[in-house]
């Protein structure tokens, strides 16, 4: 015991100070200074990577990994530190969020992908709706400085490109294998030559066209033909996008392609 009048120590069991006399207590010992606990930065940063593993999904192999490895760093530092560390439920946590997301990712994964794909190839069927829209109004324009008359089926691609300003993307459905170059579709051939103001509304004009049939060598370019071309292949067999002569454009099922109306002659 230290004596508060003279500051001589004093063993523990007695009483009064061995140099002045002076009776000591229990309030004359120095006080004891507790330090708080700290919180243990692995077992925070365990819970954080975790959190924004939920928030960004495709980073989040990269982000759980770690927070399991600093979750169990975090916990062992905060049992070896002797109660100078705290956040065992901050470390807990974070192993049980990266550890139960890291089980379920690749479950979540299976279930969703799947509906991913038909997003994606309804997105790219629409894309070649519209860029067959697009081609179609492109020979309006077209035809309209020329007395009606679309583009020649031998040019066709050419002539678009020359005088309407259609780009080379315009001619390739994203749903194909083709390139920039290459063209998807193809005229009507009994509509190539022929006053587009005296045939019918509902005739074929532009469609997906089988590029397969094509010669060794030969480029898919100012594609004509019939309906012996048309090709479902684009967009898994359920169906084909159409133009017709009044300038919409369908996707048609498989189902109704045979009613499509290919010669003015057709009912």
């Amino acid at each position: 015991m230290f004596c508060s009048k003279c500051g001589a120590q004093n063993p523990d069991n007695v009483q009064s100070c061995s140099q002045c006399g002076e009776m000591l207590t229990a309030a004359t010992q120095p006080a004891v200074v507790v330090v708080p606990a700290k919180t243990s930065s692995a077992a925070i940063a365990s819970l954080v990577m975790g959190l924004l593993g939920l928030i960004v999904c495709p980073l989040a192999p990269i982000l759980f990994i770690p927070s399991l490895i600093c979750g169990i760093v975090g916990l062992v530092k905060i049992s070896n530190s002797n109660g100078k560390l705290k956040g065992n439920g901050l470390a807990i946590a974070g192993l049980i969020l990266s550890g139960f997301m890291l089980f379920a990712l690749p479950i979540l994964l299976a279930i969703l992908m799947p509906a991913l794909n038909k997003v994606k190839h309804i997105s790219q069927r629409v894309v070649c709706g519209t860029n067959i829209k697009g081609l179609g109004t492109a020979i309006m324009v077209y035809s309209n400085d020329y007395d009606d008359m679309p583009p020649t089926s031998e040019k066709w691609c050419d002539l678009l490109i020359a005088e309407c300003d259609v780009s080379l993307k315009s001619f390739v459905c994203p749903d194909s294998d083709a390139v920039e170059g290459e063209s998807c579709y193809a005229m009507n051939i009994h509509a190539a030559g022929k006053n587009l103001g005296e045939l019918p509304a509902d005739m074929v004009l532009l469609f997906e066209a089988d590029t397969s049939q094509l010669s060794l060598g030969q480029k898919p370019w100012n594609l004509a033909g019939g309906k012996n071309m048309l090709t479902t292949q684009n967009h898994n067999g359920e169906g084909c996008n159409v133009g017709f002569v009044d300038g919409h454009t369908e996707f048609v099922t498989e189902q109704d392609i045979p009613n499509l109306r290919w010669m003015a002659e057709d009912k």
